[in-house]
């Protein structure tokens, strides 16, 4: 007997689409100057054709070579803000990476 006769359970329709990946909502007094500090960043990272190329090999990861719109791009703190709270703004610990570099960056830590 299969499990959708014997507990009712529905099949339900699997996409084979990979899950889209939504930022995490910031909350907290660090929000608007941590937006502020990500915009004036992103302005500056642009490139002639006004897009942002992934850091990916700053954190030893296989590069992929690819740039995208600041709204598709994550940036993402080399040593973690709990880690060392003293670095949240410097440049120096922040890399720009594509949001599957980031999540592949957070799946190696």
């Amino acid at each position: 007997m299969s499990l959708t006769r014997q507990y009712g359970i529905k099949r339900q329709n699997i996409s084979k689409r990979p899950l889209r990946r939504t930022a995490l909502r910031k909350v907290g007094p660090m929000q608007e100057k941590w937006k502020a500090y990500r915009n004036a960043t992103a302005k500056n990272s642009l490139d002639e054709d006004g897009l942002i190329k992934c850091e990916d090999h700053k954190m030893g990861l296989p590069t992929c070579g690819i740039a995208r719109e600041p709204s598709q791009m994550d940036l993402h703190h080399i040593k973690g803000r709990n880690e060392a709270p003293e670095l949240y703004f410097d440049r120096s610990n922040l890399v720009w990476l594509t949001r599957e570099c980031h999540d592949e960056a957070h799946h190696n830590r």
